[in-house]
Protein backbone atom coordinates (compact mmCIF):
# COMPACT_ATOMS: atom_id res chain seq x y z
CA UNK A 1 0.00 0.00 0.00
CA UNK A 2 1.34 3.40 -0.97
CA UNK A 3 -0.03 6.90 -0.73
CA UNK A 4 1.03 8.03 -4.20
CA UNK A 5 0.58 5.96 -7.37
CA UNK A 6 3.75 3.96 -8.06
CA UNK A 7 3.06 3.96 -11.81
CA UNK A 8 1.38 6.30 -14.30
CA UNK A 9 -2.31 5.90 -15.13
CA UNK A 10 -1.34 4.51 -18.55
CA UNK A 11 1.00 2.03 -16.79
CA UNK A 12 4.36 3.52 -17.77
CA UNK A 13 7.14 2.11 -15.60
CA UNK A 14 8.74 3.97 -12.73
CA UNK A 15 11.55 3.22 -10.30
CA UNK A 16 8.92 2.15 -7.76
CA UNK A 17 7.06 -0.16 -10.17
CA UNK A 18 10.36 -1.85 -11.04
CA UNK A 19 11.03 -2.33 -7.32
CA UNK A 20 7.58 -3.90 -6.83
CA UNK A 21 8.33 -6.29 -9.71
CA UNK A 22 11.73 -7.18 -8.26
CA UNK A 23 10.11 -8.29 -4.99
CA UNK A 24 7.20 -10.10 -6.67
CA UNK A 25 4.44 -7.88 -5.29
CA UNK A 26 1.11 -8.95 -6.80
CA UNK A 27 -1.21 -6.11 -5.69
CA UNK A 28 -0.45 -2.45 -5.05
CA UNK A 29 -3.16 -0.27 -3.51
CA UNK A 30 -2.87 3.50 -3.46
CA UNK A 31 -4.90 6.68 -3.16
CA UNK A 32 -3.99 10.37 -3.34
CA UNK A 33 -5.52 11.13 -6.75
CA UNK A 34 -8.73 13.13 -6.53
CA UNK A 35 -11.30 14.71 -8.86
CA UNK A 36 -10.76 12.11 -11.58
CA UNK A 37 -13.35 11.10 -14.14
CA UNK A 38 -14.80 7.85 -12.88
CA UNK A 39 -15.91 6.71 -16.32
CA UNK A 40 -12.29 6.49 -17.42
CA UNK A 41 -10.61 3.28 -16.25
CA UNK A 42 -7.36 4.18 -14.61
CA UNK A 43 -4.43 1.93 -13.87
CA UNK A 44 -4.91 -1.85 -14.10
CA UNK A 45 -2.46 -4.72 -14.34
CA UNK A 46 1.09 -4.77 -15.65
CA UNK A 47 3.79 -7.42 -15.30
CA UNK A 48 1.59 -9.49 -12.96
CA UNK A 49 0.94 -6.60 -10.56
CA UNK A 50 -2.57 -5.24 -10.05
CA UNK A 51 -2.53 -1.47 -9.47
CA UNK A 52 -5.70 -0.42 -7.64
CA UNK A 53 -6.67 3.23 -7.10
CA UNK A 54 -8.69 3.62 -3.90
CA UNK A 55 -9.12 7.39 -3.48
CA UNK A 56 -12.36 7.77 -1.53
CA UNK A 57 -13.99 10.10 -4.05
CA UNK A 58 -12.92 7.91 -6.99
CA UNK A 59 -14.55 4.82 -5.46
CA UNK A 60 -17.54 6.84 -4.24
CA UNK A 61 -16.67 6.13 -0.61
CA UNK A 62 -17.53 2.44 -1.12
CA UNK A 63 -15.37 -0.49 -0.02
CA UNK A 64 -13.23 -2.17 -2.67
CA UNK A 65 -12.78 -5.94 -2.53
CA UNK A 66 -9.12 -6.80 -2.93
CA UNK A 67 -8.15 -10.39 -3.59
Amino acid sequence: MTHYPPISADLRDSKVSKLLEKYNIDICIFGHLHNLKKEKKMFGEKNNIKYILTSADYINFSPVEIL
